[in-house]
């Protein structure tokens, strides 16, 4: 049997790419913030800063852990979608992508801070480039996101395997749910940056509380928040839309609406479209991670300041 065919050698290679992604885009992100002479100074002044820079290194390993993953399932699902999804889906991520790049790139000039950086006259765009390092493969596991909901819509009503249309729905919504806490925690991580970037800041004197508020911070997370939620309703809703279609053509017709109802339900928890009040709160609690970072980069350190 030739290597490509062998299961265990295919999954060596994943895991080998899988890792050396990884490294690569930790030590890319946190190279770009500590190669830097500035930085070297500022760290002088202040070891929160090599904090900072371990943070976004880090942020950067969980980022890029799951690049090849979502490429792996968009090479997948990519031809089981209509071409006209398949636009709609591109250009809404360069949407969501440019509206990304037009906030790195506006805000700091049209609402500049009375702040000396840490980063020095560079400091802009060096931040740009790691933010752009660890979001990209935040954007290609959204696109993954959308792909698995569209996927479950193409689902047939009803079929001849109905046991593989179940399994193949499920499997979309688990990989819905699932890179929805990757985005969530890549994004959180990047908010979590922010705030120890802030806390170094003020550590080393080049920021004050008045010029560098922690709402900022909170604002900041706030802002992730709800783009990360309007990334993912839309998913949420077509999902559920298509599981509630499958059980439709599952449901078999009587009069007896004991029976019908008790089916329904039945069926309603298989396809996971009666969400627990637990589940419902994870996925909550990952669309609200950016602000919950926002809030522990703020509260923690004060609360070990005391």
């Amino acid at each position: 049997m030739s290597e490509e065919l062998d299961p265990h050698a295919q999954a060596g290679q994943i895991t080998h790419g899988i890792v050396s992604l990884a490294v690569l885009g930790g030590l890319l992100a946190g190279l770009t913030i500590c190669w830097s002479a500035d930085f070297q100074k500022a760290m002088h002044l202040s070891p929160l800063f090599l904090a900072w820079a371990m943070v976004i290194t880090g942020d950067g390993i969980l980022a890029w852990s799951m690049l090849l993953p979502a490429v792996r399932v968009i090479q997948q699902l990519w031809p089981g979608v209509s071409s006209e999804v398949r636009r709609q889906l591109r250009s809404t991520l360069i949407f969501v992508a440019a509206v990304l790049g037009a906030f790195f790139a506006l805000m700091p000039k049209e609402f500049p801070l009375e702040v000396t950086w840490p980063l020095g006259d560079y400091h802009g765009i060096r931040l740009g480039a790691v933010s752009a390092l660890i979001l990209i493969p935040a954007l290609v596991a959204v696109l993954a996101m959308w792909l698995a909901a569209a996927k479950a819509e193409c689902l047939p009503r009803a079929a001849e395997n109905p046991l593989g249309v179940v399994a193949e729905y499920l499997e979309q919504r688990r990989t819905l749910q699932g890179f929805l806490w990757f985005v969530g925690a890549v994004i959180g991580g990047t908010v979590l940056a922010t705030g120890a970037m802030r806390k170094s800041m003020l550590a080393a004197q080049y920021a004050t509380e008045a010029h560098y508020p922690s709402e900022l911070v909170l604002a900041y997370g706030a802002f992730f928040t709800l783009i990360l939620g309007l990334c993912y309703v839309p998913a949420y809703i077509v999902m559920q839309s298509a599981g509630d279609r499958i059980l439709q053509g599952f449901l078999k017709s009587t009069t007896d609406v004991a029976v019908w109802h008790k089916e329904r339900k039945r069926l309603a928890k298989l396809l996971g479209l009666d969400a627990s009040v637990a589940q419902s709160l994870k996925d909550i609690g990952a669309i609200l991670s950016p602000l919950g970072a926002g809030l522990i980069s703020v509260v923690l350190p004060d609360l070990a300041a005391k």
